[in-house]
């Protein structure tokens, strides 16, 4: 008789919903290896997203493109109401652990996690979060398969 090997769904922290804008592009390391086409990014190279959940290790990120498992992203979380270039945009560099195809639109989620993000940088994240965390459900989501993103 075969063995099989069941996966496990394991969490380290509980993800919270939200809905907040964002832009994101790859990180230097894999800039060359991941290129977006002129279609997908906006005027400033970045791709528009959406943070739609989040925990202390990581984001969900929905978008319109599909980004490899592993590649490094750099995301840019907006305040509600701002625009790409805003200064109290806060900026994260996270690797993609997970993509999901959601929708045949195509709308793709980006489970996330965090890479190398200092405390001040996570309170800022987390003020920017909080707004649109409070007018979600106010517990965790129900995210689906393993790991922390």
């Amino acid at each position: 008789m075969e063995r099989q090997t069941e996966r496990l769904v394991v969490r380290q922290h509980s993800r919270y919903q939200c809905d907040q804008p964002a832009r994101l592009t790859i990180d230097a390391p894999h800039a060359e290896q991941v290129v977006f086409s002129k279609a997908a990014v906006d005027a400033r190279g970045m791709v528009v997203a959406r943070v739609v959940d989040c925990s202390q290790g990581g984001l969900g990120i929905q978008c319109c493109v599909f980004v490899p498992k592993g590649a490094l992203i750099l995301v840019r979380v907006l305040p509600e109401g701002a625009t790409g270039d805003s200064p109290a945009a806060v900026e994260v560099r996270v690797r993609v652990q997970r993509v999901a195809m959601t929708d045949r639109a195509p709308t793709y989620y980006l489970g996330a996690a965090f890479v190398s993000v200092d405390q001040p940088t996570r309170d800022r994240l987390e003020r920017t979060l909080a707004a649109s965390r409070g007018a979600a459900a106010p517990g965790p989501t129900a995210a689906k398969g393993g790991g922390d993103a």
